[in-house]
């Protein structure tokens, strides 16, 4: 039962090796596709602006519902229903739903 532990402690820190490799991997395609492509092209996302609106980006599980205010070069503002304004790269949006 002893042995257990640092076998366990192993298979963490291994887990956690992964996850940032894989984090370290996506931010590289990120950069790699920006190289490539160049500035996003906004058009599609300003007839988002002034409608509620779900919002999937990376790093947020859910989603961020809210009203689109503002798409400016490769950002998008959005305004929760509290006031809160959260601001994304457009790099990072995986999808936008119109609530």
């Amino acid at each position: 039962m002893g042995s257990f532990y640092p076998v366990f402690f192993c298979l963490i820190i291994v887990f956690c090796l992964m996850q940032t490799r894989s984090s370290q991997m996506q931010i590289t395609k990120v950069r790699k596709r920006r190289k490539e492509k160049g500035k996003m092209d906004n058009s599609i996302l300003m007839k988002y602006i002034g409608k509620e609106c779900i919002i999937t980006a990376n790093g947020y599980i859910s989603g961020v519902v809210g009203k689109v205010t503002e798409v400016s070069e490769n950002w998008i503002s959005v305004e929760d229903k509290k006031g809160k304004l959260t601001t994304f790269n457009c790099d990072y949006v995986s999808s936008i739903k119109e609530k």
